[in-house]
């Protein structure tokens, strides 16, 4: 009975090895080497890697998955608006135009901190 046992360890350690060799070899050769290797004028086979050699090809998939997908119109606008968000913008308003009608900077002033450089001129002219 404990020669059993003994088999059935020994195929459980040779089989974890030998699936631990070909997962380490399969996820090197998915990734390295990142440039193509030559010897004697002739181009090594499997280089580069699958990924670097698609890597353009790749970007552009999970670019279209992305904005196919994940980033759609209709998940925007679930997620903007309804009635959490809509409150929570305008608490954050409120609480920002009190901040700025509290302090005592003028109008250009407060346009210049946000960015909006020669701006009495550009009100002026409008």
């Amino acid at each position: 009975m404990g020669e059993f046992w003994v088999k059935i360890l020994f195929m459980v350690v040779v089989g974890a090895v030998i699936g631990s060799f070909t997962n380490l070899l399969a996820i090197r050769m998915l990734f390295r080497p990142y440039k193509p290797i030559h010897i004697f004028g002739k181009q090594l086979p499997f280089t580069p890697g699958l990924i670097p050699k698609r890597q353009d090809e790749l970007a552009k998939q999970l670019g279209k998955l992305v904005v196919d997908h994940l980033i759609t119109p209709e998940s925007i606008q679930s997620k903007v608006i309804n009635d959490a968000s809509i409150q929570n913008m305008k608490i954050f308003v409120q609480a920002e135009v009190k901040k700025a009608l509290s302090t005592q900077k003028s109008t250009a002033q407060l346009l210049d901190s946000l960015g909006m450089k020669n701006s009495s001129f550009t009100l002026e002219q409008r």
